[in-house]
């Protein structure tokens, strides 16, 4: 039944989500706007004109508002947006510059990124002046195409269309910072496969690009050439996470080969860095880097399989990175095409098959580091029942042994023994029921005396102990008074039973514990005489 309940909730959970993701992607509210009546068009430039300076191109273009806006019904909130990639920008309303998106500070890079620049154009403007400057030499200049319409149509519908990139890296961040904490929640000595840190890493460090990819990015790096460092610096160290998850997930014995990779992808991140900060060679002059690290990832994720193959068999973790692999594949393929065709933003296919990739790993990753978390469970259990009286559920005498090798500070602390009377004499003339009936009575009278102020231990069949904290070492008198009231009042059906107590404290001259306990144990069978001398004057 507990089954068929948590299978229930999970079904009704996804159809939540996708109820959900369908809101977000068609939206609840129904907005209207002033604005939403003007239309939104794309227009050509009536000029263009193309300047060289030391192999930096620069284009200039020139667009007529007018023409663009004749049919439009208000003239107010008019903007014009377009796309620039590794360009300097300059938007001029006539001769005015109204927009500016140039390097501030080389260190970083003297890139303003892949940007989608959205600009209001002012009331009564006639011809907007769009000046582009490549970043870069010898590299194909990026042709924007232009469009006109309102700033809250044009933005709306920027973020629209980030929606599904923009929630595939909020997944994919959120399932890898899930799997780094349930793996450092479960790494207890027991859990020695740490693949699922390393995966939970790099699905961390893949929703970060993957955001940035978007203009939902905007929202938190407005900086566009920010998000494009972040971006590469990202995608240079991604595949050492990567590495590291399939040596340990795959259970490469060799470690070599995957060192071997793992400095590779480091030396060419640190080409990349110094490259990029230097200026020799910047970041998107170098993204072939990039590419041979992940070319060099899949090489050796196909060697791991066919070795995981030839060691362990077609197992579950073989099929799970063969598909993987697979998906993998195809969304490199399809992000290779879309670099080339500088089209990233629009790259859907390979963003979905990494989103399946994530949660496909993820899924086997959340019920392994369950099962290990249940297993440390199991494990702690154990080791603690191996230190528990299975009868009274006080401790025993491993878990005293224990506690006194675990503490050295002993100040303050007293000990108190406690013994029962004639237990032997109950065994053998009324049977081993009636005496564990007599310790159970008897264990619950110590829990209820001296339960709150510390650890009880049933050291043998009817030797128990109590070491008390030093906060309550003052109200042991009045404790050890109210065990005796309630073993006088209500002491066990059987006659001549009884507890007798002692108690002991640790003394600046004590060398060791043992004298400690050696004191309250002396203490202990002289009150267990004295109650034998008092039995033998009632009789």
């Amino acid at each position: 039944m507990e089954r068929k309940i948590k299978f229930l909730f999970g079904i009704f959970l996804i159809v939540s989500l996708i109820y959900m993701g369908a809101a977000a992607i068609y939206g609840v509210t129904s907005f209207k706007n002033v604005s939403d009546k003007v239309n939104t068009v794309t227009i050509s430039p009536y000029y263009i004109k193309t300047s060289l300076n030391s192999d930096i191109e620069t284009r200039e273009y020139l667009l007529d508002v007018n023409a663009a806006t004749d049919n439009w019904v208000v003239t107010t909130g008019i903007g014009i947006q377009f796309r620039s990639l590794h360009q300097l920008v300059k938007v001029y309303a006539d001769d005015t510059l109204i927009y500016e998106a140039t390097v501030s500070n080389k260190i970083f890079g003297s890139t303003v990124g892949a940007r989608v620049n959205t600009i209001e154009v002012p009331q009564g403007t006639t011809v907007v002046r769009v000046v582009l400057t490549s970043v870069y030499k010898n590299i194909d200049f990026y042709e924007p195409e232009f469009t006109f319409g309102s700033v809250y149509n044009l933005l709306n519908q920027r973020f629209r269309n980030s929606i599904v990139g923009g929630s595939i890296s909020f997944i994919s961040i959120i399932l890898g910072f899930v799997l780094i904490i349930l793996c450092v929640i479960s790494y207890n000595g027991i859990m020695k496969d740490t693949s699922m840190l390393f995966f939970g890493i790099f699905a961390v460090m893949l929703g970060v690009w993957l955001y940035n990819e978007t203009d939902l990015a905007l929202l938190i790096f407005p900086d566009r050439g920010t998000g494009s460092l972040i971006s590469y610096t990202l995608l240079l160290l991604l595949g050492v996470p990567y590495v590291l998850y399939i040596s340990e997930y795959l259970n490469v014995k060799d470690k070599r080969s995957s060192y071997l990779l793992i400095i590779i992808c480091l030396f060419m991140a640190a080409i990349g860095i110094i490259g990029h900060v230097t200026g020799i060679y910047e970041y998107k002059q170098s993204s072939w880097l990039n590419h041979i690290s992940l070319v060099l990832c899949i090489i050796y994720t196909a060697w791991a399989i066919i070795w995981r193959m030839r060691n362990f068999g077609f197992d579950r973790r073989v099929i799970t990175s063969v598909i993987g692999g697979m998906i993998l594949m195809v969304s490199f393929i399809t992000d290779l095409v879309a670099y080339v065709q500088e089209q990233q933003e629009n790259d859907v296919v390979g963003k979905v098959g990494l989103l399946l990739y994530i949660i496909m790993l993820s899924i086997q990753g959340f019920a392994e580091t369950l099962d290990a978390i249940q297993e440390g469970k199991m494990a702690d259990f154990y080791k603690n029942q191996a230190k528990i009286d299975e009868m009274t559920k006080f401790y025993n005498r491993r878990g005293l042994d224990v506690w006194e090798k675990e503490n050295t500070d002993f100040t303050g602390i007293a000990v108190v023994a406690i013994d029962l009377n004639n237990l032997k004499y109950v065994n053998d003339n009324y049977g081993h029921g009636k005496g564990d009936e007599y310790i159970l009575w008897a264990a619950e009278v110590i829990k209820r005396s001296f339960g709150s102020m510390g650890r009880c231990y049933r050291l043998g069949g009817d030797e128990f102990a109590v070491i008390v904290n030093k906060s309550y070492t003052k109200r042991i008198a009045s404790r050890i008074k109210r065990l005796k009231n309630i073993d006088k009042t209500h002491r066990y059906e059987i006659k001549n039973t009884g507890i007798a107590v002692g108690v002991a404290y640790y003394e600046s001259d004590d060398e060791k514990f043992d004298e400690v306990y050696k004191r309250a144990d002396k203490a202990m069978y002289e009150d267990k005489k004295k109650m034998k001398e008092k039995l033998n004057e009632e009789l």
